[in-house]
């Protein structure tokens, strides 16, 4: 086995793009020739370099996932195919970009580095709109108009406007977590529990209406995170990946085709077979035959 780190900056200097895969091509048929069993792997931060070109020279990807800021530019690759398990997780030293674990066979790859922490929301439902409508018929500002003293009635009427916004829409915390995918607002999580208490209780038709509404708030994050950069730019596909799932790899664990084939050749090999000996068809010799055709005649 043969294990290599690769670090390509996102605008190399010293070298081109088309000279580095010129050389990882021309190092890998070196140790492949020398020993046909060689395994090589390959991990670093890749960056910019796409993942077909690693394809293309024979690598098989091992890890493809979103390990800094949503983008997939820590990878591993490997000459063979390999039933394995990957993840990403938070690093433990001060970075940005995840620490990558990947280890064969039917090991459970827990991420014990889970992140919460509190955030701090207000929850808005068309019934506290209406409240809040309601309440604002009966509302006097004669007392901000009179005020001769223009700070003065800003402060005024910005103190109610205050009360008014905590008492209608008060603040509640919630705990979010790093594992949440990235559309699950505070809000959202919010009403995703309360969507699960609903359901426990057998309140299918509640749970339903607040699934419709839950689906309106997810696509309207989408919509956010989407104006945020240019259409058409690569941030904007990337994130489009993400949203879709294409980024995501699929990892196969399942038996190879070697495996297949050898298992359905022992299935249709009988071990204790032997081959039958020669017989013949007929009991008399031709010489024979002719002569008694001979004496008919």
């Amino acid at each position: 086995m043969v294990i290599g780190a690769l670090y390509h900056p996102p605008k190399p200097l010293l070298y081109k793009e088309a000279k580095l895969i010129d050389e990882l091509e021309r190092v890998t048929e070196i140790i492949l020739t020398k020993t046909n069993d060689t395994l090589v792997i390959l991990a670093g931060d890749f960056n910019q370099l796409s993942d077909n070109v690693l394809t293309q020279l024979g690598f098989v990807s091992v890890f493809q996932g979103a390990s800094h800021q949503g983008h997939s530019l820590d990878r591993i690759y490997a000459t063979e195919a390999l039933q394995y398990q990957s993840r990403a997780i938070t690093s433990f030293i001060s970075t940005s970009h995840k620490a990558v674990i990947a280890c064969v066979g039917n090991y459970v790859l827990v991420n014990h580095n889970k992140v919460t922490c509190k955030k701090e929301f207000r929850m808005r439902t068309p019934c506290q709109h209406a409240a809040l409508l309601s309440y604002l018929d009966t509302v006097s500002w004669n007392y901000v108009l009179q005020e001769g003293d223009t700070q003065a009635a800003c402060d005024k009427i910005y103190q109610v406007m205050l009360a008014i916004l905590d008492y209608f829409y008060p603040t509640r915390s919630i705990t979010v977590t790093n594992r949440d995918p990235y559309f699950v607002t505070p809000a959202i999580k919010a009403l995703l529990r309360k969507r699960n208490r609903l359901m426990r209780k057998g309140a299918v038709t509640a749970a339903d209406s607040l699934t419709q509404r839950i689906g309106q708030r997810i696509a309207n994050q989408n919509r956010i995170v989407f104006a945020q950069h240019r259409r058409g730019s690569k941030q904007m596909w990337d994130i489009v990946r993400r949203v879709t799932g294409k980024d995501t790899p699929i990892e196969y664990r399942g038996p190879t085709a070697e495996k297949l084939n050898q298992h359905f050749a022992d299935l249709s090999r009988d071990p204790a077979y032997e081959t039958p000996l020669s017989k013949a068809t007929a009991n008399q010799s031709l010489n024979e035959c002719d002569v008694r055709a001979t004496r008919r005649h």
